[in-house]
């Protein structure tokens, strides 16, 4: 049996993938990372570390296609992309009858283009579809084309490259599972489940998986990484995850914030050491701004690093509405949410729960103080960290991980 895993962002994906492949080894199964070229500046084959897949023994393939980009202005480089992309189509379709895998697992099917290519290619030689979506739901939305709902109604179109081609050009969803009409789609929570169903998926093509992790309760051989991040014994930790948190509210916001931050941080104890995980999609701008505002003795940049050893270790983690946090309440650790907008639509903190979250920037040094400080708070707070885990626990004997693995197994095409 052969498995296709194709990431929608390698950071995002690549450890999740690790894990099931390696379950899947002793079913007998050989698995493959595909890597598909992307259109814009922060694609999953930007940030692809092929040290990491060597390292790790997982198998690459690297089909020979283009990168291509629709957003370069002019005619030639319009030509250029239509004639570039048509050949993509062609190539993965030619490939992939070769390959002939049982089953593909992709970490989403919006965006790529290329992968919506690869996908249209399943359905045509009826391959079966996984989409692992480990995320909340995107809040963004585009307006459809009338030819394009055609498209998707119509089965005949993927006999055609062209109209196939179209279907794909065209797409401009915003919820998984809406362009792979036939695909199984994992979730992380009921939560999630619903809101799909909401948006029109049928809910017989969602399973939900919980969230998937591999340290739990707590960090194993907390020492040995504590002595990675050179953390002096005796203090102790708190990690802020930053989440290009730029892209949603603006530059502005993001600096302001952080400088606000790094006040407060200057006004608490010494004996605190503050680890700044940069997001793996932040670009040089953000990665400079942070290294000169969190330049202080007592403040860590970390950039590459396990994010659930250094969850593991935290007395206290602090991010916007990443899914890290989720993690965090999975591994009963300690955590406040930054939601200074209130957007209610962004975060997986429901309204009885949002004493977990930062609302002001005037309360930023209160409830950090609190969190780590008042037994009283913590014990008030720990009964709510609880009740998030258990949202995104599998409520059965299965954990997240067999759970995603007999769902590959159960749908794959019998060759």
């Amino acid at each position: 049996m052969k498995v296709f895993f194709i990431p929608n962002y390698f950071y995002l994906n690549i450890q999740l993938f690790e894990k099931i492949i390696n379950k899947l080894k002793g079913k007998g199964v050989i698995s493959y990372i595909l890597k598909l070229p992307g259109h814009t500046n922060i694609s999953a084959d930007n940030h692809f570390d092929h040290i990491y897949l060597n390292h790790h023994k997982l198998n690459l393939i690297e089909p020979q296609i283009y990168r291509v980009s629709n957003y370069r202005k002019g005619i030639f480089p319009k030509i250029k992309f239509l004639y570039l992309s048509f050949f993509n189509l062609k190539e993965i379709r030619r490939q992939i009858k070769i390959w002939n895998p049982n089953i593909v697992v992709a970490g989403s099917d919006l965006g790529n283009l290329n992968v919506r290519f690869l996908i249209d290619t399943c359905l045509f030689f009826k391959i079966p579809i996984i989409i692992l979506y480990m995320c909340d739901l995107p809040q963004f939305k585009f307006r459809k084309f009338p030819f394009f709902s055609f498209l998707c109604r119509n089965r005949y179109v993927l006999r055609s490259k062209i109209l196939s081609y179209l279907r794909a050009l065209l797409f401009k969803g915003s919820t998984p599972g809406e362009y792979s009409k036939d695909s199984i789609i994992c979730v992380i929570s009921n939560d999630i489940r619903k809101k799909l169903i909401l948006r029109g998926i049928d809910e017989n093509r969602i399973v939900v998986t919980g969230m998937p992790f591999s340290i739990y309760p707590t960090c194993n051989f907390p020492e040995d990484v504590l002595k990675k991040l050179s953390i002096p014994e005796g203090f102790r930790l708190v990690v802020i995850f930053t989440e290009c948190i730029q892209n949603i509210y603006g530059k502005k916001y993001a600096k302001a914030l952080y400088r606000k931050i790094a006040e407060t941080i200057e006004k608490l104890p010494n004996k605190l050491i503050f680890l700044i995980k940069l997001h793996p999609l932040e670009n040089e701008e953000m990665i400079t701004f942070f290294n000169e505002v969190f330049s202080m003795p007592h403040c860590k940049i970390i950039i590459n690093f396990d994010v659930e050893k250094l969850i593991g270790v935290a007395d206290l983690c602090i991010a916007h509405f990443s899914r890290t946090l989720i993690t965090a309440a999975l591994m009963g650790k300690r955590f406040l949410s930054i939601n200074l907008m209130k957007d209610r639509k962004r975060t997986f903190i429901r309204a009885e729960e949002t004493d977990l979250e930062i609302q002001t920037e005037e309360n930023l040094l209160d409830k950090i103080m609190r969190t780590l400080n008042d037994s009283t708070w913590q014990q008030y707070i720990d009964a709510i960290i609880l009740k998030i885990a258990n949202r995104f626990l599998l409520q059965s004997k299965k954990n997240s991980i067999l759970k995603i693995e007999s769902t590959i197994l159960s749908h794959s095409k019998k060759l």
